[in-house]
């Protein structure tokens, strides 16, 4: 398989994953700040995929 089109097939995947992991709560450590676990896919595609 091409190397970009599997790069894209895992970021479609892993941005469904994320939109379905922001339908939970956040944790909020202060009224001003708060953890998404949202954020653990694009991450992993950014460690994966960056360079």
């Amino acid at each position: 398989m091409n190397r970009n089109l599997v790069m894209m097939i895992e970021a479609s995947f892993l941005a469904v994953f994320a939109l379905i992991l922001d339908l939970l709560p956040s944790i909020r450590l202060t009224p001003a700040v708060s953890i998404s676990i949202a954020m653990v896919p694009i991450f992993i595609m950014a460690l994966r995929w960056g360079g």
